[in-house]
């Protein structure tokens, strides 16, 4: 079991509480930075993409996990953590190179389908040509897109034969040899 990281770092006047973990079952790492006990804001990073190399371990995850950490305290010590904690809805991979923002994070879905929008980014901007897979957990349902100029790609996806209820869709993006994915959780509109 890996465990995570509780730090408190100081920039200027003001003293940082940042607690980094693992997320395993959305395959992500989360960092939290606290001031006075009340939460400035999260960061997360996909680890994905790590898990399937072979003879991926808990060791190696650990040592990643840690070095997130250790980029978030750098931030915060450069006084970078608004420009850190300023894109909440996007996921980075774990070099924080190729990102995955979801731009309808409030997504419902109806008896007729879902639409997800999503943009592409690496260093901030939106990047072209990048190849997205859904998949809605289990279920067979999958679709594949490309991004646009800007990095957007929008899917629409039909569900007339889904039961009610939640439904959680797993958003790839991969480029250049770099992947992210993001775990998204729809609720039902009606």
């Amino acid at each position: 079991m890996i465990f995570g990281f509780n730090t408190d770092v100081r920039y200027g006047d003001i003293l940082y509480h940042v607690m980094t973990e693992p997320r395993p079952d959305d395959l992500l790492f989360q960092s939290v930075v606290f001031v006075r006990g009340r939460c400035l804001g999260k960061r997360a990073w996909s680890y994905a993409g790590h898990t399937l190399r072979p003879g991926f371990s808990e060791l190696q995850m650990h040592e990643l996990l840690k070095d997130q950490h250790r980029r978030v305290l750098e931030a915060i010590r450069a006084g970078g953590i608004a420009a850190l904690l300023g894109e909440e809805a996007e996921v980075t991979d774990v070099g924080g190179e190729l990102g995955l923002k979801c731009l309808n994070p409030e997504a419902l879905y109806s008896a007729s389908g879902l639409a997800v929008e999503v943009q592409v980014t690496a260093a901030g901007q939106g990047v072209a040509g990048a190849h997205l897979t859904l998949r809605l957990a289990d279920t067979p349902i999958t679709a594949q897109a490309r991004s646009d100029a800007a990095g957007h790609v929008e899917i629409r996806l039909p569900l007339e034969r889904l039961a009610p209820g939640d439904l959680v869709l797993w958003v790839e993006a991969g480029l250049g040899g770099k992947s992210v994915t993001r775990k998204l959780r729809l609720r039902k509109n009606g």
